[in-house]
């Protein structure tokens, strides 16, 4: 086997803490409160963040955050997509004698990002606990940016202005927040969630299914294993996407099994054994008997985002005889066990090559350090990358510009899809060209 894809590193470091000529020019002779809110009439007429070139660094912007928060209400810090663990360096610095807040960060051209503020700021890599109810509780969108992502609720601390995140789109400012929720000339599968048992477990779990339109599953049907079910539908509306795909001509119809861990996750997706064993032999053998399908390794999908990456990693590795490919987007390949990290990546590269073919996206921005002193999401992704295609798998790589959120992945899923599951000779290659690695369109 050889590697098919594996793209260069874009050129870093990205969220370098910039001084904005463009902020500099608006705050001039700005230092008192009335002063201040004619700026603000200015930024409400203009939208936020303020966007400006880098002279001579043109795959780059200044992108300036603003926040209206009185001088005594911080610190404040971005969070989000942006910055998921909220890190002390994207700290909002105050003008003084004003409420205008700021930080300004070199990102890339085409960034696409979920972003808040919040009043919670991480211990970074000093270490020390990070809480991350308070985190969500106190999270606040820009109310000077009318693009925004709503959350559905997910069973997290409500913040005072809700559960909406705000979104900086340079890729395509037009374009809404979540593309593959229209899904025109594209038949509607049928989605359903089913209690699975499970003795492993030692619970049953929910497990949502979706199966195209008009496909009467059979012994040949691929099998995709998609983790973290509910997020999968209800925020990334990854039904839509199974059906632009399918309708396309992009993949083999398939059908998705999305188990949902809930309140379980951060054990069962955590280098679990036990959640391991249900995948690979419980939730297949319920598949075969409720759908008729006959799991091969060759068309049997599995994977997740983040810790569902992990999982998808590590279930891959420990029975290559049940899936034979994988999608890990965002994956949370840092993990520690045995108290040591990076421990799924060693066990790659300790272990003869496998039959595995590997879909892997990270993203350009998720690179914030976390108090336990782990690699960052990035580093940690670029180094399994490393070891894989060292070891000679069959691997598709790439990192978009964006970070730690939803906003990218229901595109980078059915790019893994089309990858993975395109059918020979099929127009996969094309169409993934034409979309720039995003969702259908």
């Amino acid at each position: 086997m050889t590697n098919d894809v594996v793209r260069p590193d874009r050129a870093g470091p990205w969220r370098t803490v910039l001084k904005s000529p463009l902020l500099a020019e608006l705050t001039a002779g700005v230092n008192t409160l009335a002063a201040s809110a004619e700026f603000w009439t200015v930024v409400e007429a203009a939208t936020t963040p303020l966007v400006e070139p880098i002279a001579g660094d043109p795959s780059a912007v200044c992108v300036t955050f603003l926040l209206r928060a009185p001088a005594a209400s911080g610190p404040w810090t971005l969070c989000d997509g942006v910055s998921p663990a909220a890190a002390a360096e994207f700290e909002l610095a105050n003008l003084a004698g004003t409420d205008i807040w700021h930080v300004s960060l070199r990102l890339p051209c085409d960034t696409r990002v979920t972003y808040a503020f919040t009043r919670d700021v991480s211990p970074g890599s000093a270490g020390g606990a990070f809480d991350w109810a308070a985190h969500f509780a106190g999270r606040r969108a820009d109310p000077y940016n009318p693009r925004a992502v709503h959350h559905p609720d997910q069973g997290l601390p409500l913040s005072p202005w809700g559960r909406t995140v705000s979104l900086l789109d340079l890729a395509a400012p037009a374009r809404p927040a979540h593309p593959d929720r229209t899904g025109a000339g594209a038949g509607a599968g049928r989605t359903a969630v089913h209690e699975v048992g499970s003795a492993a477990l030692g619970r049953p779990s929910p497990v949502h299914t979706y199966t195209p339109a008009g496909l009467v599953p059979g012994e040949d049907t691929p099998v995709v294993v998609l983790l973290d079910g509910w997020e999968l539908l209800e925020i990334g509306s990854i039904a839509a996407v199974f059906d632009r795909l399918v309708a396309a001509g992009d993949v083999v119809p398939f059908i998705a099994l999305m188990p949902d861990p809930r309140e379980h996750r951060p054990r069962d997706l955590h280098l679990s054994d036990a959640y391991c064993t249900f995948l690979g032999e419980e939730l297949l053998a319920w598949a075969r008997e409720r759908f008729g399908v006959r799991p091969r390794p060759t068309t049997t999908v599995v994977g997740g985002a983040s810790l569902g990456g992990l999982t998808a990693m590590y279930a891959a590795w420990r029975r290559p005889d049940v899936f034979g490919k994988v999608i890990s987007l965002i994956g949370a390949f840092g993990a520690k066990r045995d108290g040591r990290p990076d421990w799924l990546a060693r066990q790659y590269a300790s272990t003869e090559r496998l039959p595995l073919e590997f879909y892997l996206a990270a993203g350009l921005l998720d690179d914030d350090v976390f108090p336990s002193g782990l690699a960052t999401m990035l580093a940690s992704n670029r180094h399994l990358r490393t070891v894989l295609a060292g070891k000679g798998y069959r691997l598709t790589y790439d990192e978009f510009p964006g970070g730690h959120d939803w906003v990218w992945l229901p595109g980078r899923f059915a790019d893994g899809l089309a990858t993975l599951l395109g059918p020979p000779g099929g127009p996969a290659a094309a169409h993934r060209t034409a979309r720039g690695g995003q969702a259908p369109a």
